[in-house]
């Protein structure tokens, strides 16, 4: 699908994947894996940075670890989805 532009030129629409939307009440309590595929911990909290405009991006995962709060950069989370957390 493509949508024009100013110049009449035709710019590729973005892809389902990149408007996916998925609130914060999905992920919330979902289960955290290593890579190992065993459960480490539960998803509690989402860390964003506040930014002016658009939707703020995702630094890091509050995750629940026997009993502990740790957190999780962003760069460490390889998969992110409602039920299904996975660490590097």
């Amino acid at each position: 699908m493509s949508d024009r532009v100013g110049d009449g030129q035709l710019q590729e629409s973005e892809s389902a994947e990149e408007k996916r939307r998925v609130m914060v009440t999905q992920m919330l309590r979902s289960p955290v894996f290593n890579p190992a595929g065993e459960q480490v911990g539960r998803l509690e909290d989402l860390i964003a940075k506040l930014a002016d405009g658009g939707y703020p991006p995702i630094k890091g995962l509050k995750v629940r670890i026997a009993g502990r709060d740790v957190f999780v950069g962003s760069s460490s989370v390889e998969k992110l989805e409602p039920g299904d957390a996975v660490t590097v």
